[in-house]
């Protein structure tokens, strides 16, 4: 009695096929390419989906300047403290690229700028501290008719925010009467006068013991602070 195998029919080929490839398929997709299969620069910018490359899965030192857009990094990209001086080439920080008032005392090392740093008029009075600013002198001026007979006084007032340095008198009358009297000067000081407080004016007191009208000056010579 003589045997034979049937031949599988055409459907019967396909659906093992595909049951084949259904079972191990995923697993051949999943090991076949990887970073050791790509061939250098055959996947461009066009090839990768928008945030598909992360800080992670980029090496340390391979991105540098020639790979960065001109532009490309700005303040929002850098993190607070990252970039010290170290960081930067000579000169290539310039005036333009820092922002204005953002470099003040405390970021400026002591002896670090010299005259030769800074440029002329560079620096306002308004720009030092309160007491490394020389002070701006003024004269203030009062003025009083004291008639013949009277005592009476002058005050020569600074103007606020400012120091008395010195004060004087000026305008006694050159006329002497019959018994030899003229104008006297009885004080010329600062005002108040009193024990540690800082005087704001120059107080001058005048008798006019002589035969005309004495026309006197007071004058206080202030500092503005």
């Amino acid at each position: 009695m003589s045997r034979f195998i049937r031949r599988p029919s055409p459907a019967t080929v396909i659906s093992v096929a595909a049951l084949v490839m259904a079972t191990t398929g995923g697993a051949v997709a999943a090991t076949a390419i990887n970073g050791n299969t790509i061939i250098a620069g055959t996947v461009g910018t066009s090839k990768l989906a928008n945030g598909a490359v992360t800080a992670a899965k980029i090496r340390n030192g391979a991105v540098g300047t020639p790979q960065l857009r001109a532009g490309s990094v700005g303040a929002s990209q850098i993190a607070n403290g990252s970039i010290s001086s170290a960081d930067l080439g000579a000169s290539s920080v310039s005036r333009s690229a820092i922002q204005s008032r953002a470099v003040n005392g405390q970021r400026i090392a002591t002896g670090t700028i010299t005259s030769t740093n800074i440029a002329p008029a560079g620096i306002s009075r308004t720009s030092l501290a309160a007491d490394a600013r020389l002070p701006v002198v003024v004269t203030r001026f009062a003025v009083k008719s004291i008639p013949t007979g009277v005592i009476d006084s002058v005050i020569a007032q600074c103007a606020s925010g400012e120091v008395l340095i010195a004060g004087g008198f000026a305008g006694l009358p050159a006329t002497i009467t019959a018994n030899g009297t003229q104008a006297n000067v009885l004080a010329s000081r600062p005002e108040p006068l009193q024990q540690g407080i800082t005087p704001t004016a120059w107080f001058v007191s005048v008798e006019n013991a002589s035969t005309s009208l004495a026309q006197v000056s007071a004058y206080a010579v202030c500092a503005q602070q």
